[in-house]
């Protein structure tokens, strides 16, 4: 089958993941809107958020019924935001770059499962501030799943050095799954305690907002962050997610100072997760020539 797959030109080989990953997209919409709200992602059937008018057929082809309807509700003229079209096109890309990267294979199959959840992560923490534990742990999940489908010996590359194209070893995957969590936890209780004037600032204009529920306290970093962790490990391994969380830090860092500088920092949070995922997206396509280079560098490798 990989063989036949592989015969095919290469726009082909990309157009099904992506048309694939339009579907999924549609998907990972409903998540983004329906999780924060607490609505089932199952019923009621997809509708306009505005006007509750249930979706039809032609309403619901990914990105083509956006563009035809002159991106606005066909019931009630109201304009769709074209975030519902970005993820579309968003997760089609990301499903056609990993078949590109990983080949036609099972594995391939689970990562485009992972980056779905990831990037309605992505966005949910962007809007929200939270990362639903039902998406942290379908990702530890995947990681478990796809170190069971590698066949690899428990204990084998049990730290967790990337390799291309492979998931790490169960072993592997249960090391970075507590290692990198506990990392992260030990960093959040940290955080909480050097950051507490600013989330106690934050706090009081968020009450005087109404945007915090009675009784609801803010902490510089939550547990979502340190339960994303624990699925960037049980993904990536040990050293991988090493990789990954100091791409997070570093990107993190960047944005803060870049808005500090611009004084767009003031009265503002920002969230943490966003920064974690894009350096569990870099560390899987990425992660092992880093660390082999760094190996390199410390004469290990």
């Amino acid at each position: 089958m990989t063989e036949l797959y592989e015969s095919f030109p290469i726009w082909l080989r990309l157009l099904a993941p992506f048309i694939m990953g339009t579907v999924v997209g549609s998907f990972v919409n409903v998540l983004i809107y329906r999780i924060p709200e607490d609505i089932s992602i199952i019923t009621p059937p997809s509708m306009c958020p505005k006007c509750k008018h249930r979706l039809g057929p032609p309403d619901l082809v990914p990105l083509f019924s956006f563009l035809a309807s002159g991106r606005k509700c066909r019931y009630c003229g109201q304009p769709v935001s074209w975030r519902y079209f970005s993820i579309e096109f968003l997760t089609g890309v990301v499903f056609a770059a990993t078949v590109w990267q990983f080949g036609a294979t099972a594995n391939a199959v689970l990562l485009c499962a992972l980056f779905a959840s990831l990037i309605a992560s992505f966005f949910i923490d962007m809007g929200h501030f939270i990362i639903p534990d039902e998406l942290n742990y379908f990702g530890i999940g995947i990681g478990l799943l796809r170190s069971i489908t590698t066949n690899r010996p428990f204990g084998d590359n049990l730290y967790g050095r990337p390799e291309i194209g492979q998931a790490p070893s169960m072993g592997a995957a249960l090391a970075g799954m507590v290692g990198l969590s506990l990392l992260l936890l030990v960093v959040t209780k940290a955080g909480n305690v050097m950051f507490r004037k600013q989330v106690a600032a934050q706090q009081k204009q968020w009450e005087e907002e109404g945007m915090l529920d009675e009784g609801e306290e803010l902490e510089a970093m939550g547990l979502g962050d340190v339960k994303l962790a624990a699925a960037m490990g049980a993904n990536l391994g040990l050293a991988g997610g090493l990789v990954g969380l100091f791409i997070g830090f570093g990107a993190g860092a960047i944005v803060g100072i870049i808005l500090k500088m611009s004084k767009r920092l003031e009265g503002h949070a920002i969230p943490f997760g966003p920064y974690l995922i894009a350096g569990t997206v870099a560390a899987l396509f990425y992660g092992a020539p880093i660390v082999t280079w760094y190996l390199g560098r410390m004469g290990i490798a």
